[in-house]
């Protein structure tokens, strides 16, 4: 559950990064939303797979 939370957090605040990043660069925020989306759901699925759902060695 821990881990969980913690890598969602995690993404949230890149998303918030990178939206904050387009404020700077004057970048369209629509654009740089979908930008941000794709990445986050790259992240989520990439760490689900390596830290919250790894199969433990008994």
């Amino acid at each position: 559950m821990i881990s969980f939370t913690s890598c969602r957090i995690f993404t949230e605040i890149i998303s918030i990064g990178l939206m904050n990043l387009a404020v700077i660069i004057h970048m369209n925020d629509v654009i740089m939303k979908v930008i941000a989306n794709i990445v986050v759901i790259i992240l989520n699925f990439i760490l689900s797979k390596l830290i919250i759902f790894k199969k433990k060695d008994k």
